[in-house]
């Protein structure tokens, strides 16, 4: 086989195999908004909730950072009646797709750093390690990964804080993802 060939060849396998590339996810940027509501009846008001993710994408499972923030006005996510507390995610979060298709139901969990601002004086403040599990549908609009998501997740702090309940809250959000 001449050189000229092999070049062709390679050229050709080539030019085959890059649609196929093209069109894997390789990342994900997610935008969403909605609801936080504490798990406690007596603080169960709802508030807003915001979520901000850069996925990198192997498959049907993605991994990478989030940031994310809650507040809540003059009510709480959980440690007092009638205090607010502000609350700020910084973590990473896993999510793994339970079928490839254009809507895609997934499962996720989170890990990270919630920064706990109260206006409570007895509250504890600061950075509590806590995780969430939950579960999404998400729909694609185009070979890339762009498209549109909605999640629910619960949050809980797994390290003592002082207080003699758990700190506990469910998100609902829903927004745009772009995907490349």
């Amino acid at each position: 086989m001449t050189t000229a060939l092999r070049a062709t060849l390679l050229l050709a396998l080539g030019a085959a195999g890059a649609p196929r590339l093209v069109a894997q996810e390789i990342g994900t940027l997610t935008v969403q908004a909605g609801l936080a509501r504490s798990l406690r009846p007596s603080t169960g008001s709802v508030h807003p909730a915001v979520r901000l993710d850069l996925s990198f994408v192997t498959g049907r499972f993605s991994l990478g950072p989030e940031v994310a923030a809650y507040a809540t006005g003059p009510d709480s996510l959980g440690a007092h009646e009638g205090r607010g507390e502000n609350v700020v995610t910084l973590g990473a979060a896993t999510r793994y797709q339970l079928r490839a298709a254009d809507l895609r139901p997934y499962l996720t969990a989170g890990l990270g750093a919630y920064f706990w601002e109260s206006s409570h004086p007895t509250a504890p403040t600061g950075t509590y390690l806590s995780g969430s599990v939950g579960a999404g549908v998400f729909r694609s609009l185009n070979a890339a990964g762009s498209g549109l998501g909605i999640e629910a997740r619960l949050h809980q702090v797994l390290q003592h804080t002082g207080l003699s309940t758990t700190r506990r809250f469910a998100t609902l959000t829903a927004g745009f993802t772009l995907g490349w």
